[in-house]
């Protein structure tokens, strides 16, 4: 099924679907959630916390979100993917280039970066947190460099 409508609904009541997907292997995940009315407020912080340079062939990135401020059950279940992306260009938002990695674990709070990326070469990173909702919020851009 790659489409369904909810013939059932009553006029001027909210509405939340979320979409299961497996797979033949038996793996599954879920959509984010998606209303009918615009209604989410969504106050969350993403934060690159630090970057490793002068590695051969790869850079570490260290974040932080405010979802860890308070490690309970809820906040977990809130958090649906974190993306980080990259550039090599300096005047370019990395969001315009290469999606690097979707991040699922709540509990990821580091990434090592050694694809393709050379020795000597600055890269831009920005990541992007998704709540269960669809919400997002970006980092500012941050830059690590591989080793000479």
């Amino acid at each position: 099924i790659s489409s369904y409508i909810d013939s059932s609904t009553i006029w001027g009541y909210e509405y939340c679907y979320r979409i299961k997907t497996e797979t033949i292997e038996g793996y599954n995940r879920y959509s984010v959630i998606q209303s009918n009315i615009e209604s989410n407020i969504f106050n969350q912080q993403i934060i690159i916390d630090s970057i490793i340079s002068n590695q051969n062939n790869k850079i570490t990135i260290y974040w932080s979100h405010n979802l860890n401020n308070n490690e309970d059950l809820y906040n977990q279940q809130e958090f649906y993917a974190l993306e980080i992306w990259r550039t090599d260009e300096e005047n370019q938002d990395p969001l315009n280039d290469y999606l690097l990695t979707t991040i699922t674990d709540y509990d990821k709070k580091n990434m090592r970066d050694s694809y393709l990326i050379g020795n000597g070469i600055s890269w831009f990173y920005k990541l992007k947190i998704i709540d269960q909702y669809g919400n997002s919020a970006y980092s500012l851009i941050e830059s690590g460099n591989s080793h000479p």
